[in-house]
């Protein structure tokens, strides 16, 4: 991965000058995927905007260990996905899981559904979409593990707690 922080990926165009491999960039430059011997961020952000999609995420962490590319789904099918909210980010069932977790990480599924007063099926479905989604993930067993809450994609898609 190019030396790119987080701060840079917001940007709207991304200048990286460390190339992992030239070729590569070439022929997805030949196929009109990339911006040349820059990056195709700016590429992309302008046509999902010409498509009426909403802006994507572009994340990595403090050692570059991985990126991540979300893309929202389209205003026309959030209806569609009741795991999705209107502006990407969690829906109502998802945030009071992320709010159960916050205050007590050992949580179960059958705990949280219990709490929630919803579905072990259900809770699942919706921390699964947020494990995909690279937001929460489970450490050590069901049984016996914990949650860990990704805080920075939490800040990177404007979740906020309510009050």
């Amino acid at each position: 991965m190019p030396p790119v922080n987080n701060e840079e990926l917001k940007k709207e165009k991304v200048i990286v000058r460390d190339y992992r491999n030239r070729r590569i960039g070439d022929f997805l430059k030949e196929l009109d995927l990339t911006e040349g011997r820059s990056t195709g961020f700016p590429k992309i952000r302008r046509k999902l905007k010409q498509k009426g999609s909403p802006v994507p995420l572009f994340q990595t962490d403090e050692h570059l260990t991985y990126f991540l590319t979300v893309l929202y789904s389209h205003p026309d099918f959030i209806g569609q996905d009741k795991n999705i909210e209107e502006d990407g980010t969690v829906n109502a069932t998802q945030r009071k899981i992320l709010d159960d977790i916050g205050k007590t990480r050992s949580l179960t599924y059958e705990q949280l559904a219990e709490r929630l007063k919803k579905g072990r099926t259900t809770v699942y479905r919706n921390i699964k979409k947020m494990v995909e989604l690279n937001i929460i993930k489970r450490l050590g067993s069901d049984k016996n593990g914990y949650w860990q809450v990704n805080r920075d994609m939490l800040s990177a898609i404007g979740y906020q707690k309510k009050k």
